[in-house]
């Protein structure tokens, strides 16, 4: 009798066994060469997937075989549902988004030429993410807003709560291009943003050391630098060692502006470390429990043309103005059908 089984999942089941102490010994690499504990229990619960993954594939193959070996009806009816247990058991933990659903993210939308168009395009942006979010019900925040003298936004800090957050929101890590005609001579021009998706980490996870820091306090500004609040409530947190920083300007208090620095603070040097374990130890990044799509081109919308065009999908969408108005579901679609066909395949590649 012909074993009928999920050629897909053999195979990879296959490979992991092949490749299972390399796997393993990248993954223990990687969380000893890190100090913050976050990429240490990452690491370890990529283990622990991988063991069940290889138990399960194990068990899906002997069924196969226990078909393959019998005529008998009613077993090979047993065996047959039990393979098709197997294979969903096997699909729902390689496609468990449980932590994307539920995690909070933080967006930093920022400029990277300062002039009027890049300021309209930013703020376009900014709109269609908290459009999108109302139509998710996503809770948003604005952490900080940095103004130029001349009165453009240069960057936002935008916090995103909710169910699927970072499920939605995880494509959009990256440069962001507009083409448009500008406002003074009616050229067309070709603007940059880059937005940030990070997630927030637990303190316990990355311990910062009070004297790697340098806490600045500072009065909330809004357009044109003018003064918001009337006391110095807002803070600036650097880091040091790192040089990174962050910013919370829009609490009431001194000391809630330096909690949630110290939040975005973490997200930051977390992506900074995942950054260089990819790059000096050349770890694939599906070896990463957070999916980072880093400096890659996103997306480019063309205002002149009415019409959005994705990298990722390598798609283009008509009604440029319906998707700032966050209508963005047929992108998200495209990335989530995506993500399905890709992450049997990819997972644990080495």
């Amino acid at each position: 009798m012909n074993i009928k089984g999920n050629d897909t999942i053999i195979e990879k089941i296959e490979y992991l066994e092949k490749n299972y102490h390399a796997i393993v010994s990248n993954l223990l690499e990687v969380g000893a060469c890190s100090s913050y504990e976050k990429i240490k229990k990452d690491c370890g619960m990529k283990i622990s997937i991988l063991d069940k993954l290889i138990d399960l594939g194990k068990k899906y193959k002997a069924v196969l075989v226990k078909i393959g070996n019998t005529k008998d009806e009613f077993l090979i009816g047993d065996c047959n549902k039990e393979k098709d247990f197997l294979e969903k058991e096997i699909y729902n933990i390689i496609n468990d988004d449980s932590k994307d659903k539920s995690s909070d993210i933080l967006l930093i939308i920022s400029l990277i030429d300062e002039n009027e168009d890049s300021s309209i395009f930013i703020s376009d942006l900014y709109n269609m993410y908290l459009k999108f979010s109302e139509l998710k019900n996503l809770k948003t925040n604005i952490i900080s807003t940095q103004h130029s003298q001349k009165d453009y936004i240069k960057e936002i800090t935008l916090e995103v709560k909710g169910f699927g957050a970072s499920k939605f929101f995880k494509y959009e890590a990256g440069l962001h291009m507009a083409i448009k005609k500008s406002k003074k001579n009616k050229n067309p021009v070709k603007l940059g943003i880059y937005v940030q998706v990070l997630q927030y980490v637990d303190e316990k996870d990355i311990v910062i050391q009070p004297s790697e820091l340098k806490i600045e306090v500072f009065r909330s500004s809004g357009h044109g630098g003018q003064s918001v609040n009337t006391t110095d409530s807002a803070v600036r947190i650097t880091h040091l060692p790192t040089g990174l920083s962050a910013e919370s300007q829009n609490e009431r208090s001194q000391h809630q502006n330096k909690d949630i620095a110290l939040k975005i603070l973490r997200a930051k040097l977390f992506r900074l470390e995942e950054e260089r374990i990819i790059k000096e130890k050349k770890v694939k990044r599906n070896l990463m429990l957070f999916e980072y799509t880093g400096k890659d081109w996103i997306r480019e919308y063309n205002y002149i043309k009415n019409q959005v065009f994705d990298y990722g999908l390598n798609l283009s969408f008509k009604n440029l103005s319906n998707i700032l108005k966050g209508n963005m579901q047929d992108i998200l679609d495209g990335f989530m059908k995506k993500d399905e066909i890709a992450k049997l395949n990819n997972i644990f590649t080495i």
